[in-house]
């Protein structure tokens, strides 16, 4: 088919999904790196950083799959791809969010070179746990 073709099957709210794809992909480091107490240059930091880049790559090349290659009209396998990856994207997030929540609830405030930190205690990781 015809490039053309393609473009002018996309709508705004495409290039709006795709934008706040590629932000959110771009910046998955910075929305982690909130979330976090432990250091940034950890194995396990990178790791929860790669996970959350690749869902969302994973939503993009799935997003695309449905806009060229499937008709509107039909809800196939792209559709239901997308869905789960994103259900996936989304419970990743806030699991980390509610770990921040908990960690800043139940944790212990300690001055760690001058910065104020929320550390894990017993019960704050006991509650991320079971938490999700």
């Amino acid at each position: 088919m015809d490039l053309g073709l393609y473009i002018a099957r996309i709508e705004f709210i495409d290039y709006f999904v795709l934008l706040i794809n590629l932000l959110l992909l771009f910046s998955a480091r910075l929305i982690l790196k909130f979330f976090q107490s432990e250091s940034t240059e950890t194995a396990s930091f990178h790791f929860k950083v790669q996970n959350f880049r690749a869902l969302n790559l994973l939503i993009i090349l799935t997003y695309g799959y449905i806009n060229v290659y499937q008709n509107a009209e039909i809800s196939g396998i792209g559709l239901k791809l997308i869905s789960i990856w994103v259900i996936i994207y989304l419970s990743y997030l806030i699991k980390q969010i509610m770990s921040y929540w908990v960690r800043n609830k139940y944790g212990r405030i300690r001055d760690v070179n001058g910065d104020k930190r929320s550390i894990e205690t017993y019960t704050s990781r006991l509650l991320s746990m079971m938490g999700g």
